[in-house]
């Protein structure tokens, strides 16, 4: 028969454990070369700047522009 202790520490051990399988993922599939991790990191991109021109049209709507810069 379990006690409430030793159901805590069960899950406690659950949960230390679940943890650290996540970070073992991640470590393994960044050293392994993962092609998702890859084509993630490639995809970042900065915005410099951007520029938005809203208008509020007389039924209300509203009428929007932006012209956006990224690198």
């Amino acid at each position: 028969m379990l006690t409430s202790t030793g159901k805590k520490r069960g899950v406690v051990k659950w949960i230390i454990g679940f943890v650290v399988l996540i970070i073992l993922f991640i470590l393994i599939q960044t050293i392994a070369g993962n092609p998702y991790f890859k084509w993630y990191f490639n995809s970042l991109y900065s915005i410099p700047s951007a520029t938005i021109h809203h208008q509020m049209l007389p039924d209300g709507s509203f009428e929007v522009h932006e012209i956006i810069d990224y690198q």
